[in-house]
């Protein structure tokens, strides 16, 4: 199994409520500790994804869809 967090843009990233982000960091990291065997792709607040590659705070446009689809592969190519 893999799972997905996609990137969001900064402001959406710091404006995220803290107690619902740790709930779900806690939630990732009990699962993956249980099934050694998931990949975690985590590209939520990843530098390489920056203003122009978003159509709004939590939307990538076509570019960063692109970047985001290349990185995907590379990173199941390489697991």
């Amino acid at each position: 199994p893999i799972i997905l967090m996609p990137p969001v843009y900064k402001t959406y990233y710091d404006n995220m409520i803290p107690e619902k982000k740790d709930r779900r960091d806690t939630f990732l990291n009990d699962l993956m500790e249980k099934y050694h065997n998931i990949i975690l792709m985590d590209y939520e607040n990843n530098p390489l994804f920056t203003v122009e590659d978003f159509m709004n705070e939590d939307h990538l446009n076509v570019f960063g869809a692109k970047k985001l689809t290349e990185k995907i592969n590379e990173n199941i190519l390489t697991n």
